[in-house]
């Protein structure tokens, strides 16, 4: 299982987030865009078709058609809707339609007919169609904000929220998003920069573990979103009108490996599953809380812990299995790791801070309402056939 082992101070190493989101630091910050063009392999690497400066339009599914977005809403999505945005460049047409995490089946299949129907109508079919699911945006999507794209909670708003706390992930205007996560302490992370709005109260916190680079990304995020003066507040200085803005003191994830700054990611997450027969541990690239699946049990190591997360859903012989799966996993590594590396079994919905904190911006409601495959291929036979589910 584990012979695809590729060098032995392989796992010794974390990855380095800009090559796992495949930015290409050699690229300079004024590109020279006949050379981008010409050279096909580094637009490849980089997943960057342009620098994001084409014509953009942007709609959001409402009643399974197409409302048009203002365009000082622009880069600011909800998580309960879908959108579609049409991307012109000298290329070509891109265009993406973006799928919230807690929007439903039927706005998700409606927004991919809108996006088909549009392609036909508009470009002949000869648009480039992108989907994208939140948590899972690509770097050019993100370049087409500039490092400025938000994602609020729940249905869409012409009015943006005045009370929120936004975590702050990225370095650049390639890779840089906002999500709004609850208004809670438990929700900081020393891993990031976090911006807090609260009536005349506005902050930037900035974790022990933050970079300059993400904190000057959150700079311009909060500039964006009001033109009111804010706070710069370090961990552990914070103030107590800080805190009580936030509803008070609680845990968070603030471990060691948390609060060291770094641009490498902090583990390697695997998928495990018997759904073929026998077991599998496939490694998932780039990962997010999106990459944790209820019907299996996931396998994180990071160096000093190795986690199995058991989804709701696993079957008993991935639970029974997942611990020796772990052993096997440690057995096999080249750089000949510590078998007394502790290994931690957590059940879905009942994850401690220790963990979230390794995921980025946690949504404990993310799986309300959760369908497996099978159920989801049922229902939409249901839906086809006018029998109501």
């Amino acid at each position: 299982m584990f012979h695809t082992w590729r060098d032995p101070n392989e796992s010794v190493m974390l990855y380095n987030k800009d090559m796992i989101e495949n930015i290409a630091r050699v690229t300079p910050s004024e590109w020279d865009m006949t050379s981008l063009h010409a050279n096909s392999q580094l637009s490849a690497n980089t997943r960057l078709v342009d620098k994001g400066k084409g014509k953009k339009t942007v709609w959001r599914l409402k009643n399974v058609e197409l409302e048009p977005v203002d365009e000082s809403m622009y880069g600011v999505f909800f998580s309960g809707d879908c959108y579609l945005v049409h991307y012109q460049y000298e290329g070509g047409d891109i265009l993406y339609y973006w799928l919230g995490s807690h929007s439903s089946i039927k706005e998700q299949t409606a927004v991919t007919i809108q996006t088909i129907v549009k392609d036909n109508n508009d470009f002949s079919g000869n648009a480039v169609q992108v989907r994208l699911v939140q948590g899972k945006e690509c770097l050019h999507f993100l370049t087409m904000f500039e490092g400025s794209a938000i994602i609020y909670k729940g249905d869409h708003q012409d009015v943006l929220p005045t009370t929120f706390l936004l975590q702050v992930t990225g370095t650049n205007e390639t890779n840089t998003k906002a999500i709004q996560v609850n208004m809670s302490a438990s929700c900081l992370n020393s891993n990031d920069v976090f911006i807090v709005k609260k009536k005349q109260a506005y902050f930037i916190w900035c974790g022990k573990g933050s970079s300059e680079n993400e904190r000057e990304m959150a700079g311009c995020i909060a500039r964006r979103i009001s033109n009111d003066g804010y706070s710069v507040i370090f961990e552990g200085q914070e103030t107590d009108e800080f805190w009580s803005t936030i509803g008070g003191k609680q845990e968070y994830a603030s471990s060691e490996k948390l609060a060291i700054a770094t641009d490498l990611m902090p583990g390697r997450l695997f998928q495990i599953s018997n759904a073929s027969g026998i077991f599998t541990l496939e490694e998932i690239p780039n990962w997010s809380q999106q990459d944790l699946v209820p019907e299996d049990v996931m396998l994180l190591d990071v160096r000093d812990t190795i986690f199995l997360w058991v989804g709701e859903k696993a079957n008993r012989e991935e639970m029974k299995e997942s611990t020796n799966l772990a052993l096997q996993y440690l057995k096999a590594d080249p750089s000949q790791r510590d078998l007394d590396t502790p290994i931690v079994v957590l059940k879905q919905g009942h994850e401690p801070v220790t963990f979230t904190g390794f995921f980025g911006p946690w949504d404990a409601d993310l799986w309300k309402g959760h369908r497996t495959f099978e159920e989801l291929k049922k229902q939409i036979e249901l839906e086809n056939s006018g029998v109501p589910s």
